[in-house]
């Protein structure tokens, strides 16, 4: 009864805690669960609190070109763990979908508000990344000895692509940006940090 109010707490909000409770008594004598307990105890150190959740991790490996102030994208790698798979085809294609976006929020898509408006005139300016943006993609899926049920995937290629990229493009540069998407003058600017950082007068010891 408590994984089903910490799933739901939106209904439970809705209906009132007492009632929802014995709802949720009815429907687990009907329906008990196939599932190991789901609720988390912190005594005990038992239970499986995110079973139910899909869980993924992206690899993001960029090229910097440092006299055009650009970055290329050469390969994204996906690690997904979200329980067997329905129709791995659909399951590819959702992912990839996830990634265009993903690489649009990081380097091309930006949005600009003013007094809680968009800024822009037209949505042509609201740059799409092309071909040329999106890199290969390697895709592979985690499956537990004991899973039976898949899990859904909804926006987890972008969700976990997005910070990957912008983890890598940090590290490329060699400076701290914390901000998407990464433009080229966010670039440049970020690039001549860095170098004047690291310069260093070397004077001449005095001779003897």
């Amino acid at each position: 009864i408590d994984a089903l109010a910490d799933t739901f707490p939106v209904v439970q909000q809705l209906v009132g805690a007492d009632f929802f409770r014995a709802m949720a008594g009815e429907f687990v004598r009907q329906s008990p669960p196939t599932s190991p307990v789901l609720a988390w105890d912190g005594e005990t150190f038992t239970g499986k609190p995110f079973l139910t959740f899909s869980w993924g991790a992206a690899v993001a490996e960029v090229e910097l070109l440092p006299l055009l102030a650009e970055i290329r994208i050469r390969k994204i790698s996906l690690l997904i763990d979200a329980g067997p798979r329905v129709d791995e085809a659909s399951a590819r294609n959702a992912l990839t979908e996830g990634v265009q976006m993903a690489v649009g929020w990081a380097i091309t898509e930006s949005v600009k508000w003013d007094d809680l408006a968009i800024s822009h005139d037209s949505f042509l300016r609201y740059r799409l990344p092309g071909p040329r943006e999106l890199p290969p993609l390697a895709i592979q899926f985690f499956q537990g000895a004991r899973e039976s049920t898949p899990r859904g995937l909804g926006s987890l290629g972008a969700n976990v692509v997005a910070p990957a990229l912008l983890s890598a493009i940090r590290q490329a540069v060699g400076t701290g940006l914390n901000s998407i998407p990464v433009s080229r003058k966010m670039l440049d600017e970020a690039l001549r940090y860095h170098e004047a950082s690291q310069t260093v007068i070397c004077m001449k010891p005095n001779e003897a």
